[in-house]
């Protein structure tokens, strides 16, 4: 599953994949002629939530593939906290956020954190 010092994603999850975004497509498409028929506007919202929740479910899906093929492989490849590392870049890009540095401040008090 790794390749080149990437993560490589199952077959299995690639045709999972493959079948949510074919069905975003056709929500995409549903959009388009809604749009051209002059739709309600919230018709039209209730199917780009649809999109967005089928979105978050894809990133969800390759997340967790990430992190269980990261972080099994880490240990046994020398890497360290390569995966670790990665991880967490993805995450971040997902969630539109920049990382966490060292020593930032995070709010919260003490017992907050698990």
């Amino acid at each position: 599953m790794v390749s080149d010092g990437g993560t490589r994603i199952t077959s299995e999850l690639a045709g999972d994949l493959r079948r949510r975004l074919n069905r975003m497509e056709g929500h995409v498409r549903g959009i388009s002629k809604m749009l051209g028929r002059r739709e309600r506007c919230d018709d039209i919202l209730t199917q780009v939530a649809a999109i967005e929740g089928a979105t978050t479910r894809v990133a969800i899906r390759l997340l967790d593939a990430h992190l269980r093929i990261c972080m099994s492989e880490a240990p046994h490849s020398g890497k360290g906290t390569g995966g670790t590392e990665r991880f967490a870049e993805s995450l971040a890009r997902i969630l539109g956020q920049s990382r966490p540095q060292p020593g930032d401040r995070l709010g919260g008090t003490r017992g907050d954190y698990c």
